[in-house]
């Protein structure tokens, strides 16, 4: 049966006005708003690091896990079997807590190494297959070594929910110590610049164990919560817009100056941004020039060059940051993306900090190195190449959000899988495999004598 090209345009708008509807529905939780998200406020009893790379991380997170003594609660959205993947599992499967818990979202089941593992030109590729494999038995070894483990928001057979992930990445660990931010347990990832953001503080590291045992349960939580300088925000997928609200906020009240650091920013963001920058305010884009989504990366310099922003291009390699830094004294960070997807359909934690040495640690590791880096954008996108980007990016998202709203207002939000419905019984590795993971070169400070994958 053929459809027509005028029936495809009615089902393609009732979808997108289907996920305009479902995006306004009606939200449940916490209403608490940031204060004015008051420049300089101090931060009352908390210690706030900015880490820079996965090697500041991870550093900081062996020895805390090291330390545990009750629990050890770790989060992300991509997790693989390889020196990345590895060093989280020997951290965990080394930390003395009695309870030990892993959620890794589903989309670590359909994209390795940044690869779609089911697209035709992957299914020879044997590197990608013995990844899985490793993936497969390292996730059953820690569950025999007492780690228990779950993933977030399980796929559909047709990957209808492809686009509602969770995208948080969070440790929290006995009450004492949290990091949220933007690095996931997987090489390129790890290869990538990105930060994350370190809190010592018992009511912070509290109220992020209530959101991951939430997700655990299966229950998208949405909540805000300031915490004397420190405000963080648990988007549920659902009402983001409502939870982004004081961010939007903060960014039409900026006085002076924005400075954007990502790779991904879309829409509503960019239009919020514009409208700032129509109004005098010194807008910087930092944003990578290896980018791993270069469709993304064509439409934002595009929107970018004709709104007025000042450009700079990160070299040498993929930037997955995202930060955004307003009149210097307000700082928005966490796994956001300032995408439309982190604003319709996708968990997220975010954290607005005010505590001016905090700032002050984000511009000395991680700003000021990336500016002096950084490139002058000296080119020009051309509406032909401009208009159509968006209009596909567009129409794919608002398409996606719609089945979305449909598919959970249907059957509701699917509840995490346990961990046995990814490795279940792992296939026995490849004698190759196993020599291989012998023999591959210490990364990111792992000693290969104490790995058993």
């Amino acid at each position: 049966m053929r459809i027509s090209l005028k029936r495809w345009a009615a089902l393609i708008a009732a979808l997108a006005l289907v996920g305009a509807y479902g995006a306004r529905r009606r939200c449940t939780g916490s209403t608490e708003e940031a204060g004015g998200l008051r420049p300089g406020a101090q931060v009352g009893g908390l210690g706030i690091e900015i880490l820079a790379g996965a090697g500041q991380f991870m550093s900081r997170l062996e020895t805390d896990l090291l330390q545990s003594r009750r629990y050890a609660a770790v989060q992300t959205m991509s997790f693989e079997g390889d020196s990345a993947g590895r060093r989280l599992a020997v951290a965990l499967a080394a930390c003395p807590a009695p309870q030990r818990q892993l959620l890794i979202d589903s989309y670590s089941r359909f994209v390795v190494s940044d690869k779609f593992r089911f697209f035709p030109k992957h299914w020879s590729d044997r590197a990608l297959r013995q990844e899985i494999d490793r993936t497969r038995a390292m996730l059953a070894d820690l569950d025999a070594r007492g780690v228990s483990m779950r993933l977030t928001n399980p796929m559909d057979p047709l990957l209808l929910r492809f686009m509602a992930r969770n995208h948080k990445k969070m440790v929290v660990i006995d009450d004492r110590v949290a990091y949220l931010g933007g690095i996931n347990f997987c090489d390129h990832n790890f290869e990538w610049r990105d930060m994350m953001i370190r809190i010592e503080s018992g009511e912070v590291a509290s109220f992020l164990r209530d959101d991951f045992l939430a997700t655990w349960r299966g229950e998208n939580r949405r909540g805000q919560r300031e915490f004397g300088g420190v405000w963080l925000a648990s988007l549920d997928g659902r009402c983001n817009d409502r939870s982004l609200a004081p961010i939007v906020r903060a960014i039409e009240n900026a006085r002076e100056s924005i400075i954007v650091q990502s790779g991904y920013l879309t829409f509503p963001f960019i239009r919020t941004l514009k409208a700032a920058r129509a109004r005098g305010i010194r807008l910087v884009l930092l944003t990578p020039e290896m980018n791993n989504k270069p469709i993304v990366k064509d439409y934002l310099l595009w929107e970018a060059t004709r709104a007025g922003f000042e450009i700079m291009l990160y070299p040498g390699r993929m930037s997955h940051l995202k930060a955004m830094l307003i009149d210097d004294s307000v700082l928005v960070a966490g796994s956001s993306n300032f995408d439309y997807l982190s604003y319709t359909v996708q968990q997220e934690l975010v954290a607005v900090v005010t505590d001016p040495a905090a700032i002050e640690c984000y511009r000395q590791r991680i700003l000021g190195p990336d500016l002096a880096q950084s490139i002058p954008f000296a080119g020009r996108v051309s509406a032909a190449g401009g208009w159509p980007r968006f209009a596909a990016m567009r129409t794919v998202a608002a398409v996606s959000v719609g089945v979305i709203r449909v598919l959970d207002a249907l059957t509701g939000v699917p509840l995490p899988q346990p961990g046995l419905e990814w490795y279940g019984k792992p296939r026995p590795l490849a004698k190759s495999t196993q020599q291989g993971i012998a023999a591959e070169p210490t990364r990111y400070g792992v000693s290969t004598r104490v790995q058993e994958w």
